[in-house]
């Protein structure tokens, strides 16, 4: 991967995890040296630049490092990406980064500093987890050899953020097609979640119960014995897997996409929330992704067009945003 792609592939990650963590963003933005993205928390403004070099990937905070939310921006930042912090001219520079954390297995044994890809492996991802419109997706990919995963790379399969959601679609129909029955799907709606948050009040113990659900599916149909899966917050992700499966090998890596089948799992799980905003769209509703200031005016029009109780068909009712309606 290029120092460029490297510094897109970690401004989304980083931006992945600010809305995680009720912050909204802006697109981010390509210029000459760098990407960059304006993240808001109420009427606090900030932005996230992160610069490619010869030296490698340079990350930049600007805005008052005074706020309280400044100081939540870096946590969250170096606590995801494990960063070290120094002073910089133009804002808080937050060093150079080659690659992510090793990682730890089910029995929380530390991995070797380089992890190779195995040759078989299911990996896992999700999406809509700091949407505030629409479902949330997690889904499980199944890479049953070396000879699946040099074809899931001529597909062009890599990290859903580093792809526009037509290269996904495109990319997505392949391997519905191609490899049927090596994924499995768990979507939950917007009315659906907003069932269960009340029960439950924490998003990661909905994401605990639904990529278990995605590996499980994929585990009854298969032998394997590692799951890799993406680790999206400093919160460990658990996953409950039935008494008969205690023996397998579960990964959970920072920038997990960059193996395949995390990647292909990624892939899948955009393409179906993409769907959601599809179906929407055909009904006469262009919903707004991200959870930026954008998406109350859309909400609000549903508001307008339908009432305030149609709002629990398209939201995730939990956010902060919702606090901000008419």
């Amino acid at each position: 991967m290029s120092v460029k792609s490297e510094a897109l592939s970690q401004l989304n990650i980083a931006v992945d995890v600010l809305n995680e963590n009720n912050f909204s963003s802006l697109e981010i933005i390509e210029k000459d040296y760098h990407y960059e993205s304006t993240i808001q928390y109420g009427t606090d403004k900030f932005k996230l630049l992160f610069y490619f070099g010869k030296k490698g990937v340079k990350k930049v905070i600007q805005g008052n490092s005074s706020l309280p939310a400044y100081k939540e921006i870096e946590e969250l930042i170096s606590g995801e990406m494990k960063l070290g912090l120094a002073s910089g001219v133009s804002g808080k520079d937050i060093g150079g980064v080659s690659g992510g954390r090793a990682g730890t297995l089910s029995g929380g044994n530390p991995l070797p500093p380089v992890f190779v890809e195995p040759e078989s492996y299911i990996g896992t991802d999700e999406s809509g987890k700091g949407d505030f419109f629409g479902p949330l997706v997690s889904a499980a990919f199944y890479v049953d050899s070396l000879k699946s995963q040099a074809r899931l790379r001529l597909l062009g399969v890599k990290d859903s953020k580093m792809l526009s959601d037509k290269q996904i679609r495109g990319i997505a129909v392949y391997l519905r097609t191609e490899f049927e029955g090596c994924y499995n799907i768990i979507s939950i709606n917007p009315a659906r979640y907003n069932e269960m948050y009340p029960k439950i009040m924490n998003i990661n113990k909905i994401l605990n119960w639904q990529h278990s659900k995605a590996i499980e599916g994929l585990l009854e149909v298969t032998k394997c014995k590692t799951v890799i899966t993406d680790k999206f917050s400093k919160r460990e992700l658990n996953i409950s897997l039935k008494s008969d499966n205690s023996d397998i090998d579960f990964i959970m890596l920072t920038k997990a996409e960059r193996f395949v089948g995390v990647a292909a799992a990624s892939i899948l799980a955009r393409d179906t929330f993409n769907l959601w905003f599809e179906r929407e769209a055909r009904e006469g509703r262009k919903l707004p992704k991200g959870n930026a200031a954008i998406v109350e005016e859309a909400a609000n029009k549903i508001i307008d067009d339908l009432g305030k109780d149609a709002l629990n068909n398209f939201v995730k009712l939990h956010f902060k945003t919702t606090l901000k309606l008419k």
